[in-house]
């Protein structure tokens, strides 16, 4: 059973719930991520991380 766009007449229900569910599957993901960038980046003014691990975290990136 395939789902392509061109078939969207036959099932639009189905077509809208997949839809609906790969949008808000984005949407969560785009906020876990800049949740989890804004924790990083205030997580020094906040409290100060171990030198160890931010030194693992910013390594990578310099």
């Amino acid at each position: 059973m395939t789902f392509s766009r061109g078939q969207n007449s036959d099932n639009g229900l189905l077509g809208l719930v997949f839809t609906l569910h790969s949008f808000v599957s984005l949407f969560t993901l785009i906020v876990l991520i800049l949740y989890i960038y804004s924790t990083l980046h205030l997580s020094p003014l906040l409290s100060p991380p171990p030198p160890s691990l931010r030194m693992l975290i910013f390594h990578p990136l310099s």
